[in-house]
């Protein structure tokens, strides 16, 4: 799996400030459509430095994908706010306004389509948000 990362990576780290990309779409920008939970896998396992805008990638439906008001909800929500996306009444992101890329742009990928051995793309790990940077970040600062 670790040969999937680059090309999930490369997408995430091009996604603007102030704008945001689902799961599903950097997939797709990635060479690997269909494969949205797997974005998320990855993701979950960036290493604690990462400087990777993972707070940057939201779920379809234009929400975090995290717990509603947990450490990780909240952290992914103040650093997008940080870089000018508003949130509406129910905690949703315009697509028009703050989406990635534009419908223009939408059907270039970013990167070269990666296959797994079996020659499909890799399909459906979980998402674990305890691994999250932030998250795990938090959760190394309540152990001093």
């Amino acid at each position: 799996m670790a040969a999937l990362y680059g090309p999930v990576w490369q997408v995430v780290a091009a996604i603007p400030s102030g704008r945001v990309c689902s799961y599903g779409g950097v997939a797709t920008l990635a060479g690997m459509p269909g494969n949205a939970r797997l974005v998320g896998r990855i993701l979950s396992q960036l290493p604690l430095d990462s400087n990777l805008p993972w707070h940057r990638v939201i779920n379809a439906g234009g929400r975090i994908s995290f717990t509603p008001q947990s450490e990780t909800w909240l952290e992914q929500r103040r650093r997008l706010q940080a870089e000018g996306v508003e949130f509406s009444a129910s905690d949703r992101v315009s697509w028009k306004r703050f989406g990635w890329p534009d419908e223009t742009a939408q059907s270039t990928p970013v990167a070269a389509p990666v296959r797994s051995r079996a020659g499909s793309p890799d399909q459906g790990a979980t998402h674990n948000s305890s691994n999250m940077p932030g998250m795990a970040r938090k959760k190394q600062n309540q152990k001093k």
